[in-house]
């Protein structure tokens, strides 16, 4: 661990003397002299070599100039605490850079408790340096004991180094770190891997190095691999030997493009060897790679409970989704799910599809389900393309696969393995339809369907080839910007599209939990059922994600009338009025002229009002105080106040309390993966979840499954 004797010893001396031990700020600028104190902008030190020179305690912050340039690598040897982190960062207005040349940027071995933030890193990409030591920062574990914990990382930029953020253990114990964080930050122009967590390989089973890793909107472009050096592959975020982790809002571009490397190449962003793994609301386009891969989604050898879910890729050489197992890992690749996201114009080169599967390993149970699969004229494969007979229950439900002419559907180069293919739609656009399976041909989904008996359930034909009718398949192009994805209405339904309400229930039929939202973030389904690909059409009905349902407010309106008729017989002069807004009624709450005994009645029913309305949406995303609070035609502050005063509980913990015991419920079914409990729970977050569930359980989600 990284607390010294020495250092515990000055903080029970401090304690004892009535010292208070708070951290303390410490400033470095090109204008200061490393004989002052450096407790002030004023008497700032001037060198990185000082502030290696001096033992930092638990909430120290170490501020540099910004926009200055500090020549020199930061090591630390012990770190700081979860309560109390060290913080290295800038100040003023801008950010200040750490050019260490060929050295690491920031280095801290066998310690947690850091912040690292508002500071650019800058190496001098020389590809002759050992690949495993030049880092921009680097953290990690290698003597054993208990996980380090709280590495933040928040808006540092990171360029020119092999690595360029590398967290993780090496030694073959195989203990990392815990709480993880990296945000807002852009990592690129380095040769290999932008954000890599990582444990030891091999390692010992069910045993992860890392824990609660959390991604988001980050930007990982131009980490190009390298023509020269085989090992280096150019790779954006990596997740290896994790669980736990959150991907989100995130955008990977322009990687792998120096990757000649055979055997292997690059992914955009991916997770192996993991569990619980979600990668959610992602744009990866134009990676690269000569000869392998180039992807823009990975789930790897030893991924379970893992999913790719509402994110787009396009115009990767490589698959834009890849599902392989290398084999020699200590964890089947099981349970895997990819679910609503859009893929155009991937496989660039060498025949790869917009998903590909290709493993030497055993992989099971993979769901692939409302997904638009889209390969146009500069496709070299197709929309699934298959190398490997070691495939067991793969499905394939409510997919579009959309081709431009003379464009395969589907190519199984091995079909020994098991699969799935029910309730898709099939069409190729401007010619012929044409399915590849093994050694034999189709050219329509009847033929096929015949011949396989894929396409049938309970008896019935069920996949079908048709128009999808997209309003502009193939004009997606690149958003740029993950937060914008909903924007992406070239794969939304027509009015009148023959793919409106003609779904599967994957839930009914094969008790698949679908997250309750589609691709723009409307609620699924809507009006009569399903909608095949993405897209949930709006003819399909008016409730979407983020609003009530008709019946929720039907309900709540009814006791708030019951109020209103109650309050007026009983007489105690409380002002009631109920309003028409919309198609519903909300409650406006004015001055009493009651006595204390009437205000508390009016109180105690409103409370119960706002309790019943909880009940029935507190699985809704976008229920929150204030969304209560607008509901009620109340003051956010007012509404939480009440709430506590007359339960005792706070509002927020009442909700989440709710949704925690939902989520407990829905842990007792195995084949629901963790993220999907979440989701289905009401939590907009993986990673809000996990911290909700252990502040109320002291377990985690997955150790509280583990007991049942």
């Amino acid at each position: 661990m990284c607390w010294r004797v020495v250092r515990l010893l000055f903080l029970v001396l401090a304690l004892n003397a009535g010292v208070a031990t708070e951290g303390a700020d410490y400033y470095v600028s090109s204008s200061g002299s490393d004989d002052n104190t450096g407790t002030s902008p004023d008497a700032a030190w001037r060198s990185i070599e000082k502030v290696n020179n001096v033992s930092f305690a638990p909430g120290d912050r170490i501020l540099f100039e910004g926009g200055q340039r500090f020549g020199g690598s930061l090591y630390f040897g012990s770190g700081g605490t979860a309560e109390e982190p060290i913080v290295v960062g800038s100040y003023g207005k801008s950010r200040a850079t750490i050019s260490s040349g060929d050295e690491k940027g920031f280095c801290a071995l066998d310690c947690g408790g850091f912040e690292i933030k508002d500071l650019i890193f800058v190496g001098s990409k020389n590809g002759e340096l050992d690949r495993w030591e030049h880092h921009g920062i680097h953290l990690e574990h290698s003597d054993g004991g208990e996980l380090e914990e709280h590495v933040y990382i928040d808006n540092v930029a990171v360029s020119n180094y092999i690595f360029g953020i590398k967290i993780g253990c090496r030694a073959e114990h195989n203990v990392g770190y815990k709480d993880i964080r990296i945000t807002n930050t852009e990592v690129h122009d380095n040769w290999d891997k932008a954000i890599f967590i990582h444990g030891y390989f091999p390692r010992p089973e069910n045993r992860w190095a890392n824990h609660d890793v959390y991604i988001a909107d980050c930007v990982v472009h131009g980490n190009s691999g390298s023509e020269s050096r085989a090992e280096l592959l150019g790779n954006g975020i990596e997740l290896e030997n994790v669980q736990g982790g959150l991907v989100e809002f995130c955008l990977s571009y322009g990687n792998g493009l120096l990757c000649y490397n055979k055997n292997n190449g690059p992914i955009g962003i991916w997770t192996w060897e993991s569990d619980n793994v979600a990668i959610r609301f992602c744009e990866s386009h134009h990676n690269d790679a000569e000869r392998v891969n180039g992807c823009g989604y990975g789930v790897g050898g030893g991924a379970r409970n893992c999913v790719v879910e509402y994110s787009y890729t396009s115009y990767n050489t490589g698959a834009g989704f890849l599902i392989w197992s290398e084999g020699g890992g200590f964890h089947k690749t099981i349970d895997n799910v990819v679910r609503y996201n859009i893929s155009e114009n991937d496989g660039l080169k060498n025949g790869a599809g917009a998903i590909t599967f290709s493993s030497y390993e055993d992989i099971f149970n993979t769901d692939v389900y409302n997904n638009v699969l889209y390969t146009g004229v500069w496709s070299t494969g197709a929309c699934v393309v298959v190398y490997t007979d070691k495939i067991n229950d793969a499905s394939f439900h409510n997919n579009i696969f959309m081709t431009a002419a003379d464009k395969k559907l589907i190519m199984f180069y091995n079909i020994s393995g098991r699969w799935s293919f029910q309730g898709n739609c099939y069409w190729s656009s401007g010619g012929p339809l044409e399915i590849i399976w093994g050694g034999s041909k189709y050219g329509s989904v009847e033929q096929w369907r015949a011949a396989t008996g894929q396409e049938m359930l309970e008896g019935a034909a069920v996949g079908f080839e048709a128009d999808p009718q997209l309003l502009s398949a193939g004009g997606g192009g690149t958003v740029e910007d993950p937060h914008k994805l909903d924007t992406l209405a070239a794969y939304k339904l027509e009015v009148g599209s023959p793919l409106i309400d003609r779904g599967l229930n994957l839930g009914k039929l094969f008790g698949i939990n679908c997250g309750g939202r589609d691709f723009f973030g409307t609620a699924v389904p809507r009006g009569g059922g399903f909608d095949v690909g993405t897209h949930e059409h709006a003819e399909g009905g008016p409730n979407r994600a983020g609003t009530f349902s008709a019946e929720a407010r039907a309900s709540s309106h009814g006791l708030l009338l019951q109020i209103s008729v109650g309050l007026a017989v009983a007489g105690t002069g409380a002002f009631l009025a109920i309003r028409m807004i919309g198609r519903g009624k909300k409650l406006l709450v004015g001055e009493s002229t009651s006595g204390q005994t009437g205000e508390v009645s009016r109180e105690n029913k409103l409370v119960s009002a706002i309790k019943l309305f909880i009940a029935e949406n507190f699985t809704d995303m976008a229920l929150s105080r204030e969304a209560i609070a607008e509901y009620f035609n109340l003051s956010a502050q007012y509404t939480g106040r009440l709430f506590k005063k007359e339960t005792g509980v706070n509002l927020v913990d009442y909700i989440n309390g709710m949704r925690v015991e939902r989520a407990k419920e829905l842990l007792k079914d195995a084949r629901l993966h963790i993220s999907e409990v979440a989701f289905a729970a009401g939590f907009n977050t993986l990673q809000t979840f996990n911290r909700t569930f252990k502040k109320m359980t002291q377990q985690t989600p997955s150790g509280y499954r583990e007991l049942l």
